[in-house]
């Protein structure tokens, strides 16, 4: 799974990303322009977005802000951001916003990776989701076009029974 890292604080992300390496994770991406970070989504399509952005203008929630336009509704980017108070009222903003989870700065390392394990599994099951109703609405296709022709067909038998 891809897992994309928008940090402006290098030694930040530098240990994010060991901490995630260590913990298994291959595919990772680090980015530290957050004015980079919609055209990145967009081209990695990643599977995860772990966002600690501090400086204006483009935090966290205006990161957040300009992501909830972006991305199409019926699609799913879960995202873990990290904070640098824990106050409820900066909780709540990060959850108004659009994050799936939230991480109080400094992190711990293997509370880094259980959440983001418990969000990339979520992504799996969307991901699951998403490819059964698509292979439903195949069947259901079928079976509407496989109704129509019957009823054609039925209905070209009544019309010769009634000649």
């Amino acid at each position: 799974m891809c897992l994309l890292i928008a940090d402006d604080d290098a030694a930040q992300a530098v240990l994010l990303h060991a901490t995630l390496t260590r913990a298994g994770f291959e595919n990772i991406t680090c980015l530290q322009q957050p004015q980079r970070v919609l055209e990145t989504v967009e081209k990695l399509e990643p599977d995860l977005l772990l966002l600690n952005l501090t400086r204006p203008p483009l935090d966290s929630f205006t990161v957040m802000a300009e992501l909830q336009v972006f991305i199409p509704e019926m699609s799913y980017l879960p995202v873990l951001v990290f904070i640098n108070d824990d106050h409820e009222s900066t909780r709540q903003r990060a959850l108004a916003s659009g994050v799936h989870d939230f991480l109080k700065k400094p992190f711990d390392s293997s509370e880094v990776i259980l959440r983001v394990r418990n969000l990339l599994r979520s992504q799996l099951f969307y991901k699951q989701l998403q490819s059964a109703n698509a292979q439903l609405e195949q069947m259901v296709a079928k079976r509407t076009k496989q109704l129509e022709q019957t009823h054609l067909e039925m209905l070209t038998r009544l019309a010769r029974v009634a000649e």
